[in-house]
């Protein structure tokens, strides 16, 4: 496997049972699922510091700019699944039963295992993503760029 994707994945593996707390970015403390992936990548060097600004717990029922989506295309690819397969430390995006907009992101493990921040839970979190909340869920997924040239 590719010694970032690796990376990626020790990464997030180290943020389990952080417990899940609106906007928070701290190991061992607080994280949501969004800053949760800007902290995992950002700290393998797959992407730069990000400051998403503020946002509301709720932004996903009231509005319907894809704002998560948009943070994900500055520094990956989305695909499909009729494209290519999810490799672990790609990135899926969900969109909640009330939504508007995709706006719950997990690491893949290994599809469908991925590592989130899940607020049912509420803590940082390996799960499977045809299993429980997240089985019903419209899905999105990305390929960081950082991956693009190391998968070839």
């Amino acid at each position: 496997m590719n010694p970032l994707r690796e990376a990626v994945l020790t990464e997030a593996q180290s943020w389990i049972g952080t417990r899940f707390h609106h906007m928070a970015q701290v190991k061992g403390a607080g994280v949501d699922c969004g800053q949760l992936l800007l902290a995992v990548y950002e700290a393998c060097g797959c992407m730069p510091k990000v400051d998403p600004g503020y946002y509301p717990p709720d932004f996903h029922v009231h509005q319907n700019l894809e704002w998560y989506a948009g943070i994900l295309k500055d520094w990956c690819e989305e695909f499909t699944l009729s494209q290519m397969q999810p490799l672990p430390a790609d990135v899926v995006l969900f969109k909640m039963s009330d939504a508007k907009v995709f706006s719950h992101g997990a690491i893949i493990v290994d599809y469908p295992w991925v590592i989130h921040a899940a607020f049912a839970q509420k803590k940082v979190v390996k799960g499977d993503a045809t299993n429980g909340w997240l089985r019903s869920l419209g899905r999105r997924f990305f390929r960081p760029k950082a991956f693009l040239e190391g998968d070839k």
